[in-house]
């Protein structure tokens, strides 16, 4: 019996995603959700094939996840939690207005969900950001 290449590499790749950084990144996603959200949220990353955040200072945490601007690609990317009756600031999810920035894409991540969304930059002029709020 003879064994692909492909075969060898897809099982090596599947176990690496398994054992899980140690990254503060990581850490948050684990305690956040748990540890299979954690794991399906780095892979969708690889899938991507971008770079999750490391350290602390390169995601930003907030009351149903956190949010990681990957600005080189022109993308933020919002990891909720999927069920947001489990929220505990019984949040809605509004994805058809066109005040709340949509999302690119949807990835469904076991207790979290991933939504890519397209980066933008921040208005300039202070009226026009309080009209924002």
């Amino acid at each position: 019996m003879s064994v692909r290449k492909d075969d060898v590499s897809s099982e090596f790749n599947r176990g690496a995603v398994d054992k899980l950084p140690e990254t503060a990144f990581c850490a948050f996603l684990t305690k956040k959700f748990d540890r299979a959200t954690a794991v399906k949220v780095i892979e969708s990353f690889k899938k991507m094939d971008l770079p999750p955040p490391q350290d602390e200072k390169e995601f930003l945490v907030g009351s149903d996840g956190c949010l990681v601007f990957l600005n080189k690609y022109g993308l933020v990317m919002r990891i909720e939690t999927a069920d947001l009756e489990d929220s505990k600031w019984g949040a809605d999810r509004i994805n058809d207005s066109g005040w709340i920035l949509n999302p690119l894409a949807t990835i469904d991540a076991g207790k979290a969900i991933v939504e890519i969304c397209p980066g933008c930059h921040f208005e300039k002029e202070t009226e026009s950001r309080w009209f924002l709020w």
